[in-house]
């Protein structure tokens, strides 16, 4: 089992896999600010991701949600 997840979960995968994700619109983006960190350090992210994954330390967390004020009714 070990060897399946190391051969999906390798550096390069998830490097290609982050450039492969589509560009979804302004209004399904509930994290960008997350992509954008994640991104701006690609290559350490990207070695460590595989590593965490491989040996159970990685927890997803719930992306952040930003609610816009609405505005009043008046």
């Amino acid at each position: 089992m070990r060897n399946i997840f190391s051969s999906n979960f390798n550096p390069e995968a998830i490097r290609l896999a982050f450039y492969h994700v589509p560009c979804w619109p302004d209004r399904m983006i509930k994290d960008r600010v997350g992509i954008r960190a994640f991104k701006a350090q690609l290559h350490k992210n990207c070695e460590q991701l595989p590593e965490k994954i491989l040996q159970g330390r990685y927890k997803a967390h719930r992306g952040f949600r930003f609610y816009a004020p609405k505005p009043p009714k008046t």
